[in-house]
């Protein structure tokens, strides 16, 4: 029965597959920055077969090597550790930017160290929607990128952050020839695992309150429930021959077994 590694175990994704995957047979192996905060991951624990096959283990996303004990041996790894939210001040740097693009490079990197034969990065549909010309080419595909001088432009730095960091992903899996696959879902939204909401719960929990005004219409925005959680472990299943990325907005009619005419090459 093949292992895999969930990265960011505590994150609303991260939690559904590490269950998904325990629920199907498989050894888990998922990253937390503290694995002795019972609060925060406690709920893990508490998951169909986490005492077999279930290992929680302390990884830092700005730390090279950090993750090398996590992925060596595993069959595939699920990177989805990332910053969501965060204030956008003077550390936008240090709390979204380096975690985002330098996470991505230490765990790739454990990755090709430790001949890992798929990685499914989870990516964002923002690093497909905010360009300039997105009325004129919409509808938009996993083909297109988001423009980062247009994202620094409107202070769009989660989406600034995420295209630059799946960019950084795919150069290094052209370089090393590691198998990348990439996930760009939108606000993911549904039962919590967790014993609190995650950053985009909140959000959309404050709008619904009244706490944070109007959600700006930018005409490009989708919603994502659990049950696409399912796509990243589908993702690995498949069987490609070349990397491919895939943008779920694209997919929201089709049952499993017709999405594969639907992964398209990502131009390099």
């Amino acid at each position: 029965m093949p292992e895999f590694c969930v990265t960011g175990g505590t994150g609303f994704i991260a939690a559904y597959l590490v269950k998904a995957l325990l629920d199907k047979g498989h050894t888990v192996r998922t990253t937390v920055r503290n694995p002795d905060d019972l609060e925060k991951v406690g709920y893990l624990t508490k998951f169909s077969g986490d005492k077999e096959r279930l290992k929680i283990l302390k990884a830092d996303l700005l730390v090279e090597g950090s993750f090398d004990e996590a992925v060596t041996g595993v069959d595939g790894v699920f990177h989805t550790a990332s910053p969501v939210i965060v204030p956008y001040d003077n550390n936008i740097q240090a709390t979204l930017i380096d975690p985002c693009i330098k996470g991505t490079q230490n765990v790739l990197n454990s990755c090709i160290k430790a001949n890992v034969k798929r990685v499914v990065l989870t990516s964002s549909c923002s690093s497909i929607r905010y360009r300039d010309d997105v009325q004129q080419v919409s509808p938009l595909n996993e083909s297109h990128w988001s423009e980062p001088e247009y994202c620094k432009r409107h202070n769009l730095w989660y989406a600034y952050a995420k295209t630059l960091g799946e960019r950084e992903a795919w150069r290094i899996a052209k370089e090393s020839g590691i198998d990348l696959v990439v996930v760009n879902p939108s606000f993911v939204v549904g039962p919590l695992l967790a014993p609190q909401p995650a950053s985009t719960l909140l959000m959309i929990l404050g709008i619904i309150k009244g706490l944070k005004g109007d959600y700006p219409n930018k005409g490009k925005d989708r919603w994502r429930n659990t049950e696409r959680n399912a796509r990243h472990a589908m993702t690995y299943r498949r069987q490609f021959n070349i990397a491919k990325r895939e943008e779920e907005t694209e997919i929201d009619e089709y049952e499993e077994e017709d999405t594969t005419d639907l992964m398209r090459h990502r131009p390099v």
